[in-house]
């Protein structure tokens, strides 16, 4: 959401840039237009008149609509849904002054479709009907100025037509940032779902296929994470390494499937006792690991204890033989990297392993 919010603020940004080279543009037209009648002799009005209708009216107007949008845009929230109208109406507003300086000619009235084209870049469907809504409304008043004026309704006799076709090329518009907005939706959601499904292939990457535990990349790398942390940023933690004694043996005389049953089961202990604060991880064949985050040595090893305990109950009614595990418990330390902690734990269980098997191991720091 928040790369969404920058995306629009920049966008915002760029519209409203838009609307001031505009209205720059609009002035530097109106001072050419001035020199070429100037030349030709079609200025009617006196030249005061003309200067203040024409060119300074209309500037100090768009000067105004630019610095007030830009007030706005500085001063509010970039989370309330408003804003993003804030650089279309300025669009819109200039449009209309330029449609109402010049309304003798009829092109001017097909300048209220550049702002709703616009809207299609924050591509709401309600955004885009609204501006749509505002813009006939300044076309309407085009009409009536055009109509109800004294100086300008003998300039131009076909009024009623030239509204009718500047309205037919609003609403014309309006159905193509609709057709644009619907495609931008339906390439937007394709998008989605090919990012949410590559999200599900690195999670499988992640993740062990027999087990459903995390592999040992994923363990590696917030292993790496944790311990290159600031110190003042990480809470304490540790590291349990979990070996099944005697793998080979049971594979041996009770066949591969059955091994891979006795795997499964460690698995699912470890995800039922395991919360969203440790990590869960199967790195070998018969070698397992958790990361335990948030506690003192006495939690860290009465919590690998119970699951040693359950799982020897468990195991050992499966194949009616003794199924154990031996275990070993390293505490994370600031001086410690990644691997000097793996090392650790490991060392932890071999002791565990070469004083009897089916116990856990806590290094004395």
């Amino acid at each position: 959401m928040q790369e969404f919010e920058e995306t629009y603020e920049k966008w915002r940004n760029m519209l409203f840039y838009t609307t001031l080279c505009i209205g720059i543009f609009v002035f530097a037209i109106e001072v050419l237009m001035y020199f070429i009648l100037r030349r030709a002799n079609s200025i009617m009005q006196p030249l005061p008149e003309y200067l203040f209708k024409y060119l300074m009216l209309p500037t100090i107007l768009d000067g105004a609509v630019i610095f007030l949008g830009y007030i706005a845009l500085k001063k509010s929230d970039r989370n309330k849904k408003y804003i993003n109208y804030i650089p279309v109406i300025q669009m819109s507003i200039i449009c209309m002054v330029v449609a109402y300086t010049h309304n003798c000619f009829s092109i001017t009235q097909c300048v209220f479709c550049i702002p709703i084209f616009a809207t299609t870049i924050f591509n709401n469907r309600a955004m885009t009907k609204n501006i749509t809504m505002v813009n006939c409304l300044f076309l309407l008043i085009i009409f009536f100025s055009k109509k109800y004026s004294a100086i300008n309704s003998s300039l131009d006799i076909y009024v009623y037509s030239e509204t009718v076709i500047s309205f037919s090329f609003i609403i014309t518009v309006y159905l193509v940032c609709n057709v644009l907005i619907k495609y931008q939706e339906e390439k937007n959601d394709i998008l989605q779902k090919s990012y949410m499904h590559q999200l599900e292939m690195q999670e499988m990457l992640n993740k062990d296929q027999k087990t459903g535990l995390y592999g040992y990349t994923m363990l590696f790398n917030t292993l790496q994470k944790m311990t290159s942390a600031n110190e003042e940023c990480i809470k304490e933690f540790a590291l349990a390494i979990i070996d099944v004694d005697d793998f080979k043996n049971i594979n041996d005389t009770y066949g591969h499937a059955m091994g891979d049953q006795i795997i499964i089961v460690l698995a699912e202990l470890m995800k039922k006792y395991c919360s969203d604060n440790h990590l869960p991880a199967r790195f070998g064949g018969e070698e397992f690991a958790i990361i335990l985050n948030e506690g003192e040595k006495s939690y860290y090893y009465d919590f690998i204890e119970r699951l040693r305990k359950d799982f020897a109950k468990i195991a050992s009614g499966i194949i009616n033989d003794t199924v154990t595990i031996s275990c070993g418990i390293a505490k994370w330390t600031p001086s410690l990297t990644a691997e000097e902690l793996f090392n650790n734990a490991d060392s932890a269980m071999y002791l565990s392993k070469t004083t009897g098997k089916n116990r856990t191991t806590i290094l004395n720091i």
